[in-house]
């Protein structure tokens, strides 16, 4: 099996797993940038539950990537950029693709005004905001 096949369906675990446990995620894709050295690739993240460039989030899904994911696989991951569902880039995925669980292969295209070689989605949908349980 080739890596970035055995990579898919690692990360798909892990989206399942995290879907199960915190919620659904809005997206929750890979790509690789053209002009990329080495085989890395940027994995997408989006979910209400989750708030981008807080420590809580990125341990929430770093320790899945960890617990899923071998030596290898880890290091083949450039980045893990967190967007916030309503990321006007986040919605424009979802408006021309809906897929949970699955897997969409885009092949080459442009992805938040990058060139990309590769772009594969685990999950794109919308979801509603979740419900505040302070009490007014």
């Amino acid at each position: 099996m080739n890596n970035t096949k055995r990579l898919l369906r690692h990360l798909t675990l892990v989206e399942r797993d995290l879907s199960e446990k915190y919620g659904g995620f809005s997206l929750f894709g890979m790509c690789q940038r053209e002009n990329t050295l080495a085989d890395l690739w940027d994995l997408i993240v989006s979910a209400p539950w989750l708030t981008p460039n807080v420590i809580a989030s990125d341990n929430i899904v770093f320790d899945a990537l960890q617990q899923h994911l071998g030596k290898d696989e880890l290091f083949s991951l450039d980045a893990v950029p967190m967007f916030a569902p309503e990321d006007p880039r986040i919605q424009e995925i979802q408006d021309e693709y809906e897929v949970e669980h699955g897997l969409i292969d885009l092949g080459q295209c442009q992805l938040f005004d990058m060139d990309m070689e590769r772009v594969y989605l685990i999950t794109a949908k919308r979801r509603a905001a979740p419900v505040s349980k302070e009490v007014v």
